[in-house]
C-alpha cells in the first residue's frame, strides 16, 4: 500500500485496517518523496496500538539512525535495508517475518 502525499495518520491507519494482510512493513522515512507530517514509527506505533504484538518491521537505509530516531517502536523491530539485499542473509531474514506471522497467528487461535 502506498502512502498518499499530504495523508493524515489516522486516514492511512484506516485503509490499513481495511486490507487483511499478515505482516507490516514500514519505511522510516516515509516524508522523502511526499508530504508528510509523521515518519515510519509513527504508522508502527499506531498501528500496534490498535493490534497488540501485530508482526510488524520498521525498515531503513541507515538502521542506526532508525534506531536513534525512533519513538515508541522497539529497536527489535527496525531493519536496516542492507539486510534484505545481502543474498547471504536473506533465507535468515526471510525466515524471521515467517515464523512471527505464525507465532502471532498461533496467539490469536489460542485466545
Amino acid at each position: 500500500m502506498q502512502v498518499q502525499n499530504n495523508e493524515q495518520l489516522n486516514e492511512l491507519i484506516e485503509r490499513l485496517k481495511a486490507v487483511q494482510f499478515d505482516y507490516l512493513v514500514v519505511d522510516y522515512h516515509l516524508n522523502q518523496a511526499i508530504r508528510l507530517s509523521y515518519d515510519g514509527d509513527a504508522v508502527i506505533k499506531s498501528f500496534t496500538a490498535i493490534f497488540k504484538d501485530f508482526p510488524c518491521m520498521l525498515l531503513s537505509s541507515d538502521g542506526k539512525g532508525a534506531v536513534t530516531e525512533s519513538e515508541g517502536v522497539s529497536a527489535d523491530l527496525v531493519r536496516d535495508k542492507s539486510e534484505i539485499s545481502n543474498l547471504d542473509n536473506r533465507e535468515v531474514f526471510v525466515g524471521r517475518i515467517e515464523k512471527r506471522v505464525l507465532q502471532y497467528k498461533t496467539r490469536l487461535t489460542e485466545a
